[in-house]
């Protein structure tokens, strides 16, 4: 039986209030007072928050990888000399096919979403957030999108699709 064990469960006991209380309290002392300006924090750091509380929140179906060019390539021992890579997703009732290209500051991120709907593609880098529109046809271009690690998301009239995390 532990120090904090009450006959009644529901109910903390006087130990677990004041241990609570004492916690509580620490975390109080640390926050700035009402007059007394915070630190601003990096706006990366700020948009980094924002995009962690957006993906712990986010109401969307996660789409599943079904082929990089990357992989399958390296697996089959070919070796490509072409600088393209090419992603497939498949989720919801839509497969979104994405070709990488190293551009000048990044890369350039190419796709098409199949069947043809409008809506927009939005990749996040670092905090970074590169967004742009899905036309009639399926097709998107994102250009100057930064190296790292991608999450990325498809917004359509019928929801939003969740890749999963691809490295560019």
């Amino acid at each position: 039986m532990s120090d904090y064990s009450n006959a009644n469960d529901n109910q903390p006991s006087d130990a677990e209030l004041e241990e609570t209380f004492k916690l509580l309290q620490a975390a109080l002392a640390t926050l700035p007072s009402p007059g007394e300006q915070p630190e601003s924090a990096p706006q990366s750091v700020v948009e980094g928050a924002r995009w962690v509380h957006d993906w712990l929140n986010l109401d969307a179906e996660l789409a599943r990888l079904t082929h990089d060019s990357s992989i399958s390539d390296s697996l089959a021992s070919v070796r490509s000399t072409s600088a393209l890579r090419h992603i497939t997703f498949s989720g919801g009732n839509f497969e979104i096919e994405i070709e990488i290209e190293p551009v000048e500051r990044g890369v350039s991120m190419t796709g098409t979403v199949t069947p043809s709907t409008s809506g927009t593609v939005q990749a996040v880098v670092g905090g970074i957030s590169h967004q742009g529109p899905i036309d009639d046809l399926g097709t998107f271009l994102i250009d100057n999108v930064n190296h790292g690690v991608v999450m990325a998301f498809i917004s359509t009239d019928s929801g939003t699709i969740r890749l999963g995390s691809f490295e560019v």
